[in-house]
């Protein structure tokens, strides 16, 4: 019963030191924010509801009233970043590695999208905008 107790022992103390260095190493994985504004490529006027996402990660972020954009705990390393909204063309950025990155953007209107529900009213170009190119 002793050697009993000492294994389950030994195996409970293997996994308290397993679970303290994961989190250890979590928390000191290097990181930074990648931030920035979207705008409309033809009229660059700032753009509401772009998804900013790191690919392959499940770090992503949703563009403000005011086209901003702000990414965490983005990895140092070099990145791609996809832009995507149902109005406009989905754009891919690299990233270089290092520290934080400031990232501005111009989205090509999706002229497929003129139909799509959202992408002809309140909120995306009108036909005057697109008229103009």
């Amino acid at each position: 019963m002793n050697a009993r107790m000492a294994v389950i022992a030994v195996v409970c103390v293997a996994l308290a030191l397993s679970v303290h260095t994961r989190r250890a190493e979590s928390r000191t994985a290097p990181e930074r924010s990648v931030y920035g504004r979207v705008t409309d490529a033809g009229t660059s006027t700032s753009l509401a509801g772009v998804q900013a996402a790191v690919r392959g990660t499940r770090l992503a972020s949703v563009t403000r009233t005011n086209g901003t954009f702000t990414v965490r705990a983005v990895p140092v390393d070099s990145v791609q970043l996809l832009f995507q909204h149902p109005c406009y063309l989905p754009v891919y950025v690299m990233v270089p590695p290092g520290g934080d990155v400031n990232v501005t953007i111009g989205l090509p209107y999706d002229e497929t999208s003129r139909n799509r529900a959202g992408c002809g009213g309140l909120g995306a170009r009108s036909r005057a905008d697109t008229a103009q190119r």
